[in-house]
């Protein structure tokens, strides 16, 4: 349940935490009970329920590329609008060059290349907007945020890259694990939260050290930001 006077919570459109734990059904907490905005593990062989960092995630056991989860938006989002994608991410293998982690249609979305990098491909053009590899077998918190031409990656709460970005114009039909090309990620997803806003950077830090606060029961959960080359640290004040 989100608790949507929480500072986080405006202009949130998608929350799956995959805390269901068994099923091939995901709720989206945005708009619980509405099956066209939840997601649909349409490859329950190789994408199977697993122990996250602080809850239950999704995991590719195969990386065979028919692994797949598909939702809906739940809310129309036009050309030019601002978006945040908050992920946490444990890739298990980086063998391939390109491994889908949210698809937007038409081959659009957040991607994470063999050099350990994300890539926010445009349907046309790759675009990297990281500049160190996300380790293996290690988990991840990233956020990435456009708005006004510019990409933003957080990793592990800290600023790590900012850079000017086409954007993905409008959005079509929505992917995990899997793109129309079966270009498949193969590791666990915690969970996958949508905003149609680019949060400021001292939200981003907050998701990090806290990523349930806004839900009920769960939450609060304190971690320690962690060290990233080359990144940079908001200021973070938390009224409790």
């Amino acid at each position: 349940m989100i608790n949507w006077g929480h500072p986080l919570a405006p202009m949130l459109r998608i929350a799956f935490l995959f805390n269901e734990g068994k099923g091939a059904n995901v709720q989206n907490l945005v708009r619980p009970g509405l099956s066209t905005s939840g997601l649909t593990i349409t490859d329950t062989t190789n994408i199977t329920w697993s122990a996250g960092a602080s809850g239950l995630c999704l995991k590719d056991v195969a990386n065979a590329g028919a692994s797949a989860a598909t939702f809906s938006l739940a809310a129309a989002i036009a050309s030019g609008s601002p978006f945040t994608i908050e992920t946490r991410l444990r890739p298990t293998s980086l063998t391939d060059n390109f491994q889908a982690l949210l698809t937007l249609g038409n081959g659009k979305g957040l991607y994470l290349r063999s050099t350990g990098m994300l890539d926010l491909y445009t349907g046309s053009a790759s675009v990297i907007i990281s500049t160190v590899a996300l380790p293996t077998a290690k988990w991840t918190h990233v956020v990435v945020t456009w708005q006004n031409s510019i990409a933003r990656t957080y990793l592990n709460g800290r600023l790590h890259f900012s850079g000017t970005h086409a954007g993905v114009g409008s959005w079509g039909i929505n992917t995990l694990f899997n793109d129309a090309s079966s270009e498949t990620y193969d590791g666990a997803m915690e969970y996958m939260r949508f905003w149609n806003r680019a949060l400021a950077p001292s939200e981003a830090a907050e998701l990090f050290v806290d990523p349930y606060g806004m839900f009920y029961p769960t939450g609060p959960l304190v971690r320690t930001p962690t060290a990233v080359a080359g990144a940079t640290f908001p200021a973070l004040s938390l009224a409790w």
